[in-house]
């Protein structure tokens, strides 16, 4: 007999003997008082009668047992020689395996970035796109350019660009409503063009350890301060200047506002000491779920870009990564094994453990703006066709990633049924051979722990009988 089942039998033999006691008959101190015996309504022995806690392990130990049949699975050894996988219930960890093992996260990175990016920057904080001019408008005229300083907003897309998209509705600033900012400011005319300021960031336009392939199949954006329809064209192919790009698309769209502009976009550091409009950004806190959700390299660029400028340091990705990085720290993440080389994961260089990506979320907790951001199976963002005709359709949420032969997912199973905790876990796995399927191991993973909890309410095992009417 196992020890867990030892001790279930000595707790229920300790349980009814204190039932027993309770219920036997007892002198009321006179002789001739006879003692009226109890009637039990439900059996001594009732698993109704053990303490919810041992339900509960039972529970756990199916669910256990559901995930160990997987990860054990000898067809899938091609990922768990190289894998990590940490499972949670509450304050009880379950499953670790390889927990502190540093494994290629991909996009499983994001939690950290978004977690960085709240504590840095500010749930509440917002990224200006400002005109500025030389002089006021006169009479609704801008002389000489009017001069557009990026502020970093990595969601500005046209109604088009949008359209084009096959997950909706886009979370997204209109691009439209940027060059409103402009006309309902009064401006009717503008003698000069569109002058293009990108000068918030450095011009590194991708990480050096990037696949070019990245930027050519759209995976992300050229990045720049100044950024729209995610630096693509009309035709969906990468633009070269993202900046000027960004002009000539706000030249067309005031045009079509009916203001005039009389000469062509440029790009070139803003001298202008007027402000004349200014379009602000989703809050921070709404662009670190965007990313999440649809896990949007280009908004974990430039959000990571904007945690380098925080404190006035410099636009980059090596300071921002660095405010990043202290920001967890001072949150009590352990980030020694961290390795980031940007706030996407598309650098193959990253590691990260599955100890620390699944602490950053139970920290954060169920019910927080992280968790809300996540992707949930069969529903929406990166999980929107995943997980479906499963029992955790509806119930998990988390965050995916992926690369050549990468997997991850890290996030939560809500329980088949109310009062239980949910299930919080992490699942990596590097080396995949690509002739197989790289999510097989977290997908079959997540369905494992839809079963939580795998066991029934004490009322639901034994009810209480009925009370015979009087």
């Amino acid at each position: 007999m196992s020890r867990r089942a030892v001790a279930l039998v000595g707790l229920l033999a300790l349980f009814a003997a204190g039932v027993a006691r309770a219920v036997l008959p007892l002198g009321s101190g006179s002789p001739t008082e006879a003692a009226v015996p109890l009637r039990l309504t439900t059996p001594l022995l009732s698993v109704r009668r053990v303490p919810e806690a041992l339900i509960g392990l039972r529970a756990e130990a199916r669910l256990l047992a559901a995930v160990e049949r997987v990860a054990d699975d000898p067809a899938l050894r091609p990922w768990t020689a190289r894998s990590c996988l940490v499972v949670k219930v509450g304050d009880r960890t379950l499953v670790a395996r390889s927990p502190d093992q540093p494994l290629i996260p991909a996009s499983a990175i994001k939690l950290l970035t978004a977690e960085a990016a709240v504590a840095v920057l500010g749930p509440d904080t917002r990224l200006a796109t400002v005109f500025k001019a030389d002089a006021a408008p006169r009479a609704g005229v801008v002389a000489g350019d009017l001069q557009v300083v990026g502020g970093g907003d990595p969601i500005i897309a046209t109604d088009a660009f949008a359209a084009r998209s096959p997950r909706q509705p886009v979370v997204r600033t209109r691009a439209e409503d940027v060059a409103q900012a402009v006309a309902g400011a009064g401006v009717r005319q503008v003698t000069g063009g569109i002058r293009a300021d990108e000068t918030r960031y450095d011009t590194e336009r991708a990480r050096p350890g990037w696949k070019p392939g990245y930027q050519s199949t759209n995976q992300v954006a050229p990045l720049s301060a100044l950024l729209v329809d995610d630096g693509q064209d009309a035709a969906g192919k990468a633009v070269g200047q993202p900046a000027l790009h960004f002009a000539q698309v706000l030249t067309d769209q005031l045009r079509a506002l009916g203001v005039k502009v009389d000469g062509g976009p440029s790009v070139g550091a803003a001298t202008g000491r007027v402000t004349v409009a200014t379009k602000e950004s989703l809050p921070v806190r709404d662009l670190v779920a965007q990313m999440i959700r649809e896990s949007d390299n280009t908004t974990a660029e430039l959000l990571t870009k904007e945690m380098g400028r925080a404190g006035g340091g410099p636009g980059t990705t090596t300071a921002g990564l660095a405010r990043a990085r202290a920001a967890l720290s001072a949150e009590g993440l352990a980030v020694g094994p961290l390795a980031a080389q940007d706030g996407s994961g598309l650098d193959r260089s990253d590691r990260a453990t599955c100890s620390l990506l699944l602490a950053a979320l139970v920290g954060a907790g169920r019910t927080s703006q992280l968790a809300d951001g996540l992707p949930v199976a069969g529903v929406s963002g990166t999980l929107q066709k995943r997980f479906l005709n499963t029992p955790v359709v509806g119930r998990l949420r988390a965050k995916t990633g992926g690369l050549d032969g990468v997997s991850s997912l890290v996030g939560w199973v809500d329980p088949a049924r109310p009062g239980p905790a949910p299930v919080a876990f992490a699942v990596m796995a590097n080396g995949v051979p690509t002739t197989l399927d790289a999510t097989r191991l977290s997908d079959r993973i997540g369905v494992a722990l839809g079963g939580w909890p795998d066991a029934p309410p004490t009322d639901a095992v034994d009810p209480e009988p009925p009370v015979p009417a009087r």
